[in-house]
Formats: C-alpha cells, sequence, structure tokens
C-alpha cells in the first residue's frame, strides 16, 4: 500500500462463502474476505484520500460423522467474529512533511462458519 497517514486508515470488509465439496464426514467451503482500505496519503505535499481493494481467500473443513457425500447443505451463519489485529505498521517520516506514515496494514481476524443441512 502506498504510505497511509498514520491514524487514518478505516477497514471495511465483506465476506463470501460457497461448498465446494461434500465428502463422507466432511463439509469443505471456500471463501473471500474482501478488503476497502481507506487512507489518507500525502501526494505533493498535500494530503488526498486513496483508497485500495484486497482480497483474501480462506478455506474451513467441517468434520462430522454423520455428513455423508451427497447430502445437501447451506452456509447458515458466516460472519467476522473477532478481529484478532488491526493497526497500521511499518512507519517511517515522510520526507516532504516529516509526518509519520506507514506502508503497511496489518490485521487477523476470526471467521464462524457454520452449516445447515436441507431437508428434502
Amino acid at each position: 500500500m502506498p504510505s497511509a497517514i498514520v491514524g487514518s486508515t478505516t477497514v471495511e470488509k465483506i465476506l463470501s462463502a460457497d461448498i465446494v465439496k461434500v465428502c463422507d464426514g466432511v463439509v469443505v467451503i471456500c471463501g473471500i474476505l474482501k478488503k476497502k482500505l481507506k487512507y489518507q496519503m500525502f501526494s505533493n505535499g498535500n494530503r488526498v484520500n486513496n483508497e485500495l481493494v484486497d482480497e483474501v481467500p480462506f478455506n474451513c473443513l467441517i468434520d462430522r460423522e454423520d455428513i455423508k457425500s451427497g447430502d445437501d447443505f447451506r452456509i447458515s451463519v458466516l460472519e467476522i467474529i473477532c478481529e484478532v489485529t488491526g493497526s497500521e505498521a511499518n512507519f517511517a517520516s515522510n520526507k516532504e512533511t516529516d509526518d509519520t506514515v506507514a506502508f503497511r496494514y496489518v490485521e487477523k481476524d476470526v471467521i464462524k462458519v457454520c452449516i445447515e443441512k436441507n431437508e428434502a
């Protein structure tokens, strides 16, 4: 990410996921955590707004003995239940303004995924 003025970063997150495979004993889920990072940066000595979009793939496996290949499931819950970390990092001083800027945004999220069996 281009250097952000420290303290100016906000993040909007959108989750999406699909069940990609049902096997005996497991359901395999693949998803994307789409993050829109909004921040201010310096351009020719002026503060300007900037925005980046990042897509982070994730996978999970739900393991239960009663799952059978061919069963029909749907995702009933998909949510971020906890932000473990979320902060600007890799700091330096802007040469033009001497303000502190960050070159990285570090975060970890815990995602909850629940499934329900579709009854015919």
